[in-house]
């Protein structure tokens, strides 16, 4: 998005509700969650002064990853806005028929020659989507450009927002994923910052029951990797195979 053209993963773990423990599957993706644009990070001076910063809710405390019961809380629905706030435990929600769970880090990477770069990976994470206990959405924006983090961020409070709408519409998933993306380029485009030389990158996931619809823009990542516990080398730790639930959009692309 933007003029389109690393970090730590952040996961979303799906487990089939009574599935056999060689079926649990995980979702991590490959990009990460990151500051809102309107938030100080790291070294960094805020980039847009003139605003306030948009309030997001806060999300119950979640029990920690040893603590945390087998079951999903239902009722438990996050809204995690950008922000330059690290989710440490782990969230439990149920999507279709499975047990979804998830967190995120962000941080920045370290230049020595630009001590105040901006971190200019976002994040966009809600469960009960577009008003759907059925549904969840998790997207990661990586930016680029002397305004990349203004540009991730645009992304991930635009995209979502669009996603919405078309669905609202009635449309269906494909195209309205489609849609919402033409919608927040164009949108880019059109906003009071210069994304001439800038842009980010999009990779989303979203759960629509026992359905997983995978959107890219750009050369972020998804992967889901299959568990063997049966193949486990030592206690404890199981062996994951990785495949790519995304092509990456490059200009050497066929």
């Amino acid at each position: 998005m933007g003029n389109c053209c690393s970090s730590e993963a952040s996961a979303v773990v799906a487990r089939r509700s009574g599935a056999d423990k060689d079926e649990v599957h995980s979702v991590p993706f490959a990009a990460l969650p990151s500051p809102h644009k309107y938030a100080e990070t790291e070294d960094t001076e805020p980039r847009i002064k003139d605003e306030e910063p948009a309030s997001s809710p806060s999300p119950s405390s979640p029990s920690s990853p040893s603590q945390a019961p087998e079951e999903p809380e239902d009722d438990f629905v996050p809204q995690h806005r950008p922000s330059n706030k690290h989710l440490e435990n782990t969230h439990h929600v149920k999507i279709g028929d499975y047990n979804l769970r998830y967190s995120y880090y962000s941080k920045r990477g370290y230049y020595p020659e630009a001590r105040k770069k901006a971190n200019q990976d976002s994040y966009y994470c809600e469960t009960h989507f577009a008003g759907d206990d059925q549904k969840a959405f998790f997207a990661v924006f990586d930016g680029h450009g002397q305004y990349g983090d203004i540009c991730s961020q645009f992304a991930a409070e635009q995209l979502p927002e669009n996603i919405i709408k078309n669905l609202e519409e009635n449309m269906s998933t494909l195209p309205a994923l489609t849609r919402a993306h033409v919608q927040t380029n164009r949108a880019m485009h059109e906003a009071s910052f210069d994304d001439s030389m800038s842009g980010t990158t999009s990779i989303s996931v979203l759960f629509c029951g026992n359905e997983i619809h995978v959107s890219n823009v750009g050369d972020s990542r998804a992967i889901i990797a299959q568990e063997n516990l049966k193949a486990s080398t030592r206690a404890g730790e199981a062996n994951l195979v990785a495949k790519p639930l995304s092509i990456d959009q490059t200009p050497f692309r066929k």
